[in-house]
């Protein structure tokens, strides 16, 4: 009984072991690292930028002097959105303004399903955690408080382990990551183009989960008394041509709400200089952006 009670107590040690190396080599950097934002540092803003990656790429050095943080994140979906926005307004922050995405693909399922809810939950009260989230109340602190500190059980993890592994050791020049690049350089735009596409556009369902979660923005925003503005974000003309005509209308559910829409997905279409890829701005398209934003 002995041999077997030390071979388990052997076998935990390695489990916490592994799973303590994975938090702080994996899961904090990736996931948490810049996702978590100390409340000292939004309390100095009046005006946030939200959405995915189209607004992600803008980095915040190019907004301070504008008194605008960008609180968005890649695949940020509306209901990580509303989570980081309730709790801004839960901890007293003042809000003035709010830019918010409404992109073409913003209420499709492919945004529904690829999301940050596993990491906004940090942000979440009780009452959206049961709307949005998850129906039972008893899982909200585990899913809060513990869940990011056990990756070695979590599932999802793994895929997104293997891309991070991989564009570590075989880095790819086309990347967020690399923001000085050229779509006007890129080696196969077609492919691309209908790749993004495959993605964004896979059915022809409107998300009903995300537009009430907007339109629950921006009720939350009025009752706050802030200002809510949607942008649609700068694309290349080689997928504005690929996507045609295709919106799951969050443009047009924001203006049936009577807020105040600026349109700048055409803007940059002779400018293919600024995207690094098919629909992300470079540095040199995000400094002409936010040129353009700070006059909205």
């Amino acid at each position: 009984m002995k041999p077997l009670i030390n071979k388990l107590i052997l076998f935990l040690i390695g489990l916490i072991f592994i799973n303590t190396v994975m938090f702080l080599v994996f899961t904090y950097p990736v996931f948490y690292k810049y996702y978590k934002v100390p409340l000292n540092t939004l309390a100095h803003y009046s005006k946030f930028l939200f959405g995915d990656s189209h607004v992600w790429v803008i980095h915040q050095n190019y907004l301070n002097n504008y008194g605008i943080h960008n609180f968005s994140y890649g695949s940020d979906s509306y209901i990580d959105i509303f989570s980081k926005l309730n709790c801004l307004y839960n901890q007293g922050v003042h809000i003035d303004t709010v830019f918010i995405t409404a992109d073409d693909h913003t209420l499709s399922l492919y945004r529904e399903t690829l999301n940050n809810k596993h990491r906004s939950v940090i942000y979440a009260d009780k009452n959206t955690y049961r709307r949005y989230y998850r129906r039972n109340k008893l899982l909200y602190y585990p899913d809060k408080y513990i869940r990011r500190y056990l990756p070695l059980f979590e599932i999802s993890n793994s895929q997104i382990f293997v891309r991070y592994l991989a564009s570590r050791l075989i880095p790819s020049k086309y990347t967020s990551e690399n923001n000085y690049q050229s779509w006007a350089d890129y080696p196969d735009k077609e492919m691309a183009c209908r790749q993004r596409k495959t993605d964004q556009f896979s059915s022809n369902k409107v998300s009903g989960q995300l537009s009430d979660c907007l339109i629950e923005i921006v009720d939350l925003c009025r009752q706050n008394g802030t200002v809510v503005i949607g942008i649609k974000f700068p694309l290349s003309k080689d997928y504005i041509n690929c996507i045609g005509d295709m919106n799951y209308g969050a443009d047009n559910l924001l203006l049936e709400q009577n807020v105040s829409l600026f349109d700048l997905k055409q803007v940059f279409i002779d400018h293919d200089d600024y995207f690094f890829d098919q629909d992300h701005l470079n540095d040199r398209g995000v400094i002409k952006f936010v040129e353009m934003l700070t006059k909205l």
